[in-house]
């Protein structure tokens, strides 16, 4: 790129990472912007240079197109939202930015992309799910992800990333990878790892094609999800366990179509259509995201004009009962169908 190109890129750069990211990863880029403390998944800290999603090899940095990947299609059920809105020229211009951060990046070399092991032609099939359930034990997943794929593994509660913060592991339960939406994508994630996290590469453990009967086993435990009123209380329910077992109690359809309905009551009693419209929001919020929107609109959006609505949260800054009812209805209008949901 001519350096008059790049010096532009980089200025556009900038200004989309001031009116887009710098709530969430701070005007240092070190993942302490205002919103940070109310968030379940800690912004990352872009002056490490340490990347969870890429497909290059482990350890290394991603490419420019992993990152512009990840700030396209966001991370599922994360505060990372996804912004395909933004113009593609955009998107790049805040990678080039993110990337002054961290000297990593000056003192590295080429990277290049690791081509996925070939599908192999049963994958899809019943013998292949088999096949995957052999690998889930081989590889002993069931430590940190469950016997159950619910994240409930016996080191589920003893894992810490590079920066010091306890991770989940991933609950294959809710039916989506945290990578992207194709098997493939979390055919990348097996063989090349989660930079940071415990997630290690299973390159070395896995045989040739492996992985892809590995993501067929956990595409098993996805329990069945009719609604997205019942999506949106499994994800406040994993979200906010104590708080949503206090005021809701087991996250069944019928108590998530109830919350949902008394959140459209809140929602009608604040006369939030004045300025909202329902299922206007495209690029979907994380349940923590919106926690902190309750309690500091700007931390988030920086030129917000919304109040601050802190009857919504308990002195801890936990959504009480109503705030939950709110966060069930607004989701219950944004998340995907979870019945036209695929890896595929």
């Amino acid at each position: 790129m001519p350096e008059r190109e790049a010096a532009d890129a980089l200025a556009r750069g900038e200004e989309v990472y001031l009116d887009h990211c710098v709530g969430c990863h701070g005007v240092a880029g070190d993942g302490r912007g205002p919103a940070a403390t109310r968030l379940l998944t800690k912004p990352r800290d872009f002056r490490q240079g340490t990347f969870k999603f890429h497909s290059t090899s482990p350890g290394a940095l991603p490419t420019d197109e992993d990152l512009i990947r990840v700030t396209t299609l966001g991370i599922p059920y994360t505060s990372m939202q996804p912004y395909a809105d933004l113009p593609l020229r955009d998107r790049a211009a805040v990678v080039q930015y993110v990337k002054t951060f961290s000297s990593r990046w000056r003192s590295s070399g080429a990277r290049v992309s690791l081509p996925p092991p070939p599908e192999p032609a049963d994958a899809r099939t019943r013998q292949g799910v088999e096949k995957g359930r052999a690998a889930y034990g081989r590889a002993m997943c069931k430590q940190c992800h469950g016997v159950a794929g619910d994240a409930k593994g016996v080191l589920a509660h003893a894992l810490i990333d590079d920066w010091g913060d306890h991770t989940n592991p991933a609950d294959f339960t809710l039916g989506m990878f945290k990578s992207g939406p194709r098997r493939a994508d979390a055919v990348r994630t097996i063989m090349t790892g989660l930079n940071g996290t415990a997630m290690a590469s299973f390159a070395d453990v896995l045989d040739e094609g492996e992985a892809w009967y590995l993501v067929a086993y956990l595409r098993s435990f996805a329990r069945p999800i009719e609604t997205r009123e019942h999506l949106a209380a499994l994800l406040l329910a994993r979200d906010y366990p104590d708080a949503f077992a206090r005021h809701v109690g087991e996250p069944t359809p019928e108590a998530a179509r109830a919350l949902a309905l008394r959140g459209s009551d809140i929602d009608a009693e604040k006369q939030c259509m004045k300025c909202h419209s329902v299922g206007s929001m495209q690029a979907r919020r994380s349940n923590d995201w919106h926690v902190a929107h309750f309690a500091d609109p700007r931390s988030v959006v920086p030129l917000s004009r919304m109040p601050a609505f802190p009857s919504l949260l308990d002195e801890n800054g936990t959504p009480n009962a109503d705030g939950l009812a709110t966060i069930a209805y607004i989701q219950a209008t944004a998340l995907p169908n979870p019945r036209n949901v695929d890896s595929e």
